[in-house]
């Protein structure tokens, strides 16, 4: 392990995120287990309005060995356009700070999804030929290749 700081020593401001550092200190917080971060899921689809809501679990396995997973959440409510979609991805990309409704300050989704995966992928529309799309790369964050959340494609 490393103990080299990924802050300059002679930097005039250091930033309020150090990327790598965060990243992995989120994966690490907040939820403890699989069930207690599915739920955040669930609750953004009910505070989007969903009636029916699947979820799905998705073993990859080499032989007869768990390789990885996906867990992948369906639901019917409003979704997202481009814009909304790529805020819903960042750390505390949220803009509602009344206290009615289940979230409001846009931690939930990215910090349950990356205490249990190294990707998030989410798909969103609003019309049925427009689907988009963001992602938030665990991995790309740490090497400096992510430095934020792309336009929804």
């Amino acid at each position: 392990m490393s103990t080299a700081s990924p802050i300059s020593d002679t930097a005039e401001s250091v930033p309020l995120f150090i990327p790598a550092v965060s990243i992995k200190s989120q994966r690490s917080s907040g939820y403890s287990d699989t069930l207690t971060a599915v739920n955040e899921f669930v609750d953004n689809s009910i505070e989007a309005g969903a009636t029916d809501i699947h979820i799905y679990y998705l073993p990859r396995r080499k032989s007869n060995r768990l390789v990885s997973h996906d867990i992948v959440v369906l639901d019917n409510g409003s979704g997202m356009d481009p814009a909304t979609l790529q805020k819903a991805l960042a750390f505390g990309g949220g803009d509602r700070f009344e206290r009615k409704g289940i979230g409001r300050f846009a931690y939930g989704l990215p910090n349950a999804a990356v205490s249990q995966g190294q990707k998030l992928e989410v798909y969103s529309w609003k019309q049925r030929n427009e689907v988009y799309r963001a992602t938030l790369d665990v991995q790309a964050v740490v090497d400096g290749v992510q430095q934020g959340i792309a336009d929804a494609e």
